[in-house]
């Protein structure tokens, strides 16, 4: 009988963990997220290849999104104030029979070094209604 009443327990318990964070969760959350759009160009002409990187240092948040030929990207943020960084793409260097090969980036002219991480690109972006296009213009 003592059994029983453990195992009726144990299972209540599951029951519970499965269902109440979907009743506490309704309702509850104001994260909205933004199709965001934008182009990088590098003195006026786009980069083609890679990719930017938005990071909100408030909440630790951080989402990319790749480059296409006319150097236009689409991502979804949520509001906030982002750091951005520009990225080329990366490549596999080295390697060989016995060593697997590292990732690095791939040698470009149109990313200078300093828009590779948020905190020395000075790229910044505000992002909420109304503030969902973003263009970046890179200069040597």
């Amino acid at each position: 009988m003592q059994f029983q009443s453990v195992v009726l327990r144990s299972r209540l318990l599951a029951g519970l963990l499965v269902v109440l964070p979907a009743v506490v969760g309704c309702g509850g959350s104001k994260f909205v997220s933004h199709e965001v759009k934008g182009r990088v160009t590098f003195e006026g002409a786009p980069v083609t290849e890679g990719q930017v990187t938005f990071e909100d240092p408030a909440t630790g948040f951080a989402n990319s999104a790749g480059l296409d030929a006319m150097g236009a990207y689409t991502v979804a943020l949520a509001d906030g104030n982002y750091q951005v960084s520009i990225q080329p793409p990366t490549i596999q260097i080295g390697g060989g029979p016995d060593t697997p090969p590292d990732e690095g980036y791939k040698d470009v002219d149109n990313i200078p070094e300093k828009y590779r991480r948020a905190d020395t690109s000075g790229l910044t972006a505000q992002i909420a209604p109304g503030q969902l296009e973003h263009n970046f213009d890179l200069a040597p």
